[in-house]
């Protein structure tokens, strides 16, 4: 069995001043590899975590709200699914990085889980979809956007459909739109009422448009 390595790096929150306009910062980071050759992807992924929590504070608009202390990123040698997070905890299947070494984007991805910190996961597929706006929309080249089919398109499904559905929906009605959102769901007062209030349409009626932008126009 191989024994757990772990590191931890201590950041001086004083000594480190993040830019504005998002003036957060961690104080500190623990990384966990349970195999020693995953080290590098771990300390790749730590400092992606660095870089990106006080961007996904501003993205989300919580800039101005006390930051998470700590993150913690644990590596296991087999695990279940691609990752999961839980609070401050993101957990990372080894053999699905054994296999995709390239997608490191899936830490931005479960990083704004950590930011978003809602007091419910519901509705679901909307805490999802902000999670893979974060990345596919802010972080991910263009050229990794999703390429939604209109056709098989399921908001139900969350993660990348609603992704770019929220992209679409800030282009074209209200470029805070994630923020409110996220404000709303950190504070427990969602409500669908809010897609209304903010572009006009109830969100029924906004995926309807979403999808018919997808379409080839005659």
């Amino acid at each position: 069995m191989i024994a757990a390595l772990l590191i931890t790096i201590f950041a001086n929150s004083q000594a480190v001043q993040p830019p504005p306009p998002a003036p957060v910062n961690l104080d500190s980071f623990k990384l966990t590899v349970e195999d020693p050759e995953l080290k590098p992807w771990g300390e790749k992924a730590q400092k992606l975590i660095a870089e990106w929590y006080p961007k996904i504070c501003d993205i989300l608009g919580v800039a101005d709200k006390k930051p998470v202390k700590a993150v913690t990123l644990v590596i296991e040698t087999h695990g279940k699914g691609i990752a999961g997070t839980g609070g401050r905890r993101i957990t990372v299947n080894g053999d699905y990085v054994r296999k995709h070494e390239d997608d490191i984007g899936l830490v931005v991805h479960e990083l704004a889980h950590v930011v978003q910190s809602y007091p419910k996961y519901d509705p679901s597929w909307l805490v999802e979809g902000i999670a893979d706006y974060v990345r596919f929309f802010n972080y991910e080249p263009v050229s990794a956007r999703p390429n939604v089919n209109p056709d098989r398109a399921d908001y139900k499904r969350g993660y990348r459909d609603v992704g770019a559905f929220l992209d679409w929906a800030c282009r074209t009605y209200d470029k805070n739109l994630v923020k409110k959102l996220n404000t709303a769901l950190h504070e427990g007062t969602y409500t669908p009422e809010i897609w209304e209030k903010t572009a006009g349409k109830s969100f029924d009626a906004l995926w309807t448009d979403y999808l018919e932008s997808l379409r080839p126009k005659p």
